[in-house]
């Protein structure tokens, strides 16, 4: 009775593995990477080899580990956008680590590591880091990035150069009313 008992567990449970990766999906992956669909925002457009692989990713990504993607980059746009949608939750300082982190990851596949730099740097401008901002974006050379980059780099450079001055000229002000009242009143404390 007992070893009926074993075979009958031992069968259940091999039955249930099969269907669970028959209709659930396994989130091991071994071979070449599907054909992913070109920057899809969602596992919805996926098909089911396809999801196979983005389950296999995600895993491997959630733990911080390099996942090989062959070229095909539509993968990594899902994950990354989920954890976009939630900045509100993590905040800008772990949304810019998370994406910094993707963007060395995948230093070799350019266009996820620049999109994931790009959004990297708008995090410092949420943070407020305006100096690490501007530090961070230096072009490589004059003939290098965008017009858009370049003029959100020039007009936080005028802003954050006008804002300082201003600051400055404020302190400049209160030590000159300070010098002034000094010399009206020696005795007066400044």
């Amino acid at each position: 009775m007992t070893r009926l008992f074993t075979v009958l567990a031992t069968l259940w449970h091999e039955l249930r593995a099969f269907f669970t990766k028959l209709f659930v999906g396994s989130t091991s992956f071994a071979g070449e990477v599907p054909t992913a669909p070109r920057y899809c925002d969602s596992v919805a457009q996926m098909d089911a080899k396809q999801l196979r692989f983005y389950r296999h990713l995600e895993r491997k990504l959630k733990r911080g580990e390099y996942v090989d993607v062959q070229g095909e980059i539509g993968y990594i746009f899902p994950f990354i956008y989920g954890y976009i949608l939630r900045w509100n939750e993590s905040g800008f300082e772990s949304l810019h680590e998370f994406l910094t982190h993707i963007a060395e990851l995948y230093v070799r596949e350019n266009k996820i590591s620049d999109y994931c730099r790009y959004l990297a740097w708008d995090c410092l401008l949420g943070l407020g880091k305006y100096e690490l901002f501007l530090e961070r974006t230096v072009p490589k050379s004059v003939t290098t990035g965008g017009t858009h980059h370049a003029n959100l780099r020039i007009n936080l450079q005028r802003h954050h150069t006008s804002r300082r001055l201003t600051q400055l000229l404020e302190v400049v002000a209160i030590d000159l009313r300070d010098l002034q009242r000094a010399m009206r009143d020696p005795d007066a404390p400044v």
